[in-house]
């Protein structure tokens, strides 16, 4: 090691005590100063830096380390380079990495050489190879929106995404692209904006119209003043979307033809309003449309939808002007159909669903508290005290009340127009009149869902709860606790969106799939012993009928059972609840609701939970605070598009993927396919020797049995059942069934067989002791048995809803349909 240090400037030798040979001493006294040239520094790595940047002859002079680990290759050339400092500075990292393997095999240039050939043939042969799914770009645009929209991500958020992705993945198919890119895409409708004046509701014909053109009105058709008119800052307009364009998208996809049975096409149509913001008086109407001729089970899918316009401003829209373009082509649609494939399909609208506000609206009628609210009858109602106010009820009368007809409306109409006030309930002509063929008393109904859950079933639980009503006899306040503990022991199925949840502090937050359980499931088991016999009975009529019109194949006979119900339960209402409370629902379920049925078919096929449901989609992916619509209806077309073709990516993956974004259900991820079902999740082996032996006799087996139990399976009609040993789901009960034998059970487990590829259930056997009550047909009691046996899972019917919350009342229940709707 050098004896000597840096010296001074001229070069001459320090004392062995001096600064030089100890940085913390120094001619200045400074613990950091330059021994060469003075400059006070802050720290010993400032003091390090500077003598190897500003005197680099010198540092070799040193007998202590100068240079640290940090960045020592710099200085020293067999110092080892660190691996993420390579990987950094290389521009092929490849290389280096086999360059060291190269170096010790010794090898030659024709050796490398002949690697390199090896290692490209072989890539070839991937690449090459058809069972490697490569997604396409169409794939990874359709995966992307379908992420945007299943979180509802606004249009920022959408581009940070996009951009995200350019700079984690070196993907050449998104080198010039955006999400609105993207989205257009999937999104090829180009909706039709109509501007109408705002003060008289005609609409502009011409571009060129900046004024009103209508006699004594002067409105503006655009934001500001006349000089500002050029920007063309839309003030009130809708957007539409062709019902013909949209029904040929969906009718060329394939086998939709094939479901179409008569030739022709019918729809039902829907319209409500929206509000839009919390804040603001904003609200949106679209109109939506529904494909009667589809399979239950599709009628509502997202892609199968119709969505014809949407209305945003405040208040209620001008419905003449807003439906009159529908109403044009609706009337051509009916006279020249629409042509595909050389087949010609005429159109036709035969039901209208609406709640009873938005039904005032659009047929210029009173509302539904005012007298003759009834668009199908001219029962005016009568006006009642209750409590500090009045309300209008409609009692029954003794002479029967003449129904409304096409006729009498137009003439109550033209009659009201003269008199400038209501005639029967009537303010002016409908629109809808417009519609040649159709006949609106008839085709438009009273809905299920805003009617009897929303309506009567809210209405008679807030009647039992209502602190008004403590000293009446059907006051249930003080048995609410009880109440509660055997509704939430309710353990449904999974067709059942939604757990039960109290009644007390949650009743005003209850959804309308929630009144409905109750109604039909859990209001009997749970005031049975508490709300005294009559209004037991009372409640039981009213179940039994809207449990028979919603069946999914209804007789003549369960048609005159429901009516002969529904008027007992209008009857018994009046009288127990007094006539001030039987308002316009009341009145439609006892006078009215079985001959819609009779006309239109069971209540769900025209009640309006589908068409809630796309409305809370488009509440839900609306973003800013301006206009909306057209982003809505691209969102909306996109989505459409995106659901048919998710079956089309090639990628497995990617396609699992996107079906996930697009569905909001639970998908089963390991299904294994046996003779006569799916295996939901994975097998155990099964070494119980009376089981197996049991297992020969049933499939008449010469050998032994191989077989493994599981937990659950998927039935060829796509429900899924569980068993007893499914110990993962606690608070549903999945596994009561009917069997085709007629038998009611429980499954224990699962046996598969692996010699003839048959999968058995172990059941156990309920006994039906009676009913729950006298007047509902559809809550039987039941008690389980020590009776056990195998059966093949082709054997199980359907699956049965278990109803133990009262444990003095376990039944069950069959569902009334299993079509997804009013879950």
């Amino acid at each position: 090691m050098a004896s000597t240090s840096a010296s001074d400037p001229n070069g001459s030798a320090s004392d062995p005590n001096g600064s030089a040979s100890d940085p913390n001493r120094n001619r200045k006294g400074h613990p950091w100063t330059c021994t060469i040239c003075g400059q006070i520094l802050s720290r010993k790595q400032r003091l390090q830096s500077h003598i190897e940047k500003k005197h680099p002859a010198q540092v070799h002079d040193f007998d202590w380390q100068v240079r640290g680990p940090y960045k020592r290759y710099e200085l020293d050339d067999i110092a080892p380079v660190p691996k993420r400092t390579r990987m950094r500075h290389n521009p092929e990292p490849q290389q280096e990495q086999i360059q060291p393997e190269q170096d010790a095999s010794e090898g030659t240039d024709e050796d490398n050489i002949l690697l390199d050939c090896q290692c490209e043939s072989g890539l070839l042969d991937i690449m090459n190879n058809e069972e490697i799914d490569v997604p396409s770009q169409r794939d990874k645009y359709m995966a992307i929106l379908s992420y945007v929209n299943k979180m509802k991500l606004s249009v920022t958020a959408s581009e940070h995404l996009v951009r995200l992705l350019k700079l984690l993945a070196s993907d050449k198919d998104f080198e010039d692209v955006s999400a609105t890119n993207i989205r257009s895409i999937f999104s090829e409708v180009q909706p039709l904006t109509i501007d109408y004046c705002g003060k008289c509701g005609v609409p502009y014909t011409t571009e060129e119209e900046y004024i009103c053109q209508t006699e004594g009105c002067d409105e503006l058709r655009y934001m500001g003043q006349i000089d500002k008119q050029h920007q063309k800052r839309r003030k009130c307009y809708f957007s539409i979307v062709p019902i013909a364009q949209q029904l040929k998208e969906i009718l060329k996809r394939d086998g939709m033809l094939k479901k179409i049975e008569n030739g022709n096409v019918t729809l039902t149509m829907n319209t409500d309003g929206i509000p839009l913001y919390n804040s603001s008086s904003v609200s949106l109407w679209p109109v939506l449309f529904t494909i009667n001729n589809l399979p239950p089970n599709e009628r509502f899918l997202t892609q199968n939808l119709l969505i014809w316009g949407l209305w945003q401003g405040s208040g209620k829209p001008c419905f003449k002007t807003y439906l009159n373009p529908l109403v044009e082509e609706l009337n051509i649609l009916s006279t020249q159909g629409i042509k595909l494939n050389d087949v010609s399909m005429k159109v036709t609208l035969t039901c209208i669903t609406m709640d009873l506000q938005a039904k005032a609206q659009v047929l210029e009628m009173v509302q539904h508290n005012g007298e003759h609210g009834c668009i199908t009858c001219e029962e005016p109602g009568q006006v009642y005290k209750q409590g500090k106010g009045h309300c209008r009820g409609y009692p029954l009368n003794d002479t029967p009340t003449t129904m409304r007809t096409v006729d009498t409306v137009l003439s109550n109409a033209e009659e009201a127009l003269n008199k400038n006030s209501p005639v029967k309930g009537i303010k002016s002509t409908s629109v809808l009149f417009g519609i040649l063929y159709l006949d609106l008393v008839t085709a438009c109904v009273p809905d299920y869902m805003h009617g009897v859950l929303l309506g009567t079933t809210k209405k008679l639980l807030s009647l039992w709860m209502g602190k008004a009503n403590s000293k009446e006899d059907f006051y249930l306040g003080n048995h609410v606790k009880e109440i509660d503990r055997r509704l939430l022991a309710m353990k449904p199925v999974d067709a059942f969106t939604r757990l039960p949840r109290r009644l007390e502090g949650n009743l005003s937050h209850w959804k309308a799939s929630e009144l409905q359980h109750w109604l039909l499931f859990y209001s009997i088991p749970c005031v049975h012993g508490l709300l005294k016999p009559r209004y037991l009975d009372n409640l039981c009529f009213l179940v039994e009928g809207i449990y028979l019109l919603l069946g999914d194949s209804i007789t003549e006979e369960d048609l005159e059972r429901a009516e002969l119900t529904l008027a007992k339960f209008q009857i018994s209402f009046q009288t127990l609840y007094g006539p001030q409370n039987c308002g316009l629902n009341i009145h439609n379920i006892g006078c009215h609701l079985v001959q819609y049925v009779r006309k239109h078919g069971p209540l769900w096929a025209w009640s309006c939970f589908g068409f809630e449901d796309l409305n809370g989609y488009l509440i839900k992916s609306s973003h800013g605070t301006g206009d909306v619509s057209k982003q809505l209806l691209s969102t909306l077309f996109a989505r459409k598009q995106l659901s048919a073709e998710v079956d089309n990516i090639k990628s497995e993956d990617l396609k699992a993927f996107t079906s996930d974004m697009l569905s909001t259900g639970r998908r089963i991820k390991s299904l294994t396919q046996c003779s006569n079902c799916h295996i939901a999740g994975k097998t155990n082996p099964v070494s119980d020797d009376i089981t197996t032996r049991h297992v020969g006799e049933l499939l008449n087996l010469s050998t032994k049995p191989n077989i493994s139990s599981a937990a659950r399976v998927q039935l060829p009609n796509g429900q899924i059942i569980t068993s007893r040993l499914y110990s993962r789901q606690q608070k549903r009960v999945c596994y009561a069934v009917l069997t085709t034998t007629g038998d009611l059970a429980f499954i224990n487990k699962y046996i598969h067989e692996s010699q003839t590829d048959k999968c058995l259930a172990d059941i156990s056997i309920l006994v039906v002791t009676g009913f729950v009550c006298k007047h509902v047909s559809h809550l039987l009691l039941v008690k389980e048995t020590q009776d056990k046996k195998l059966i093949p899972v082709d054997e199980i019917l359907e699956q049965v809803l278990l109803i133990d919350g009262n444990k003095d009342l376990m039944c069950v229940s069959r569902l009334p349909h299993f079509h997804g709707l009013c879950g």
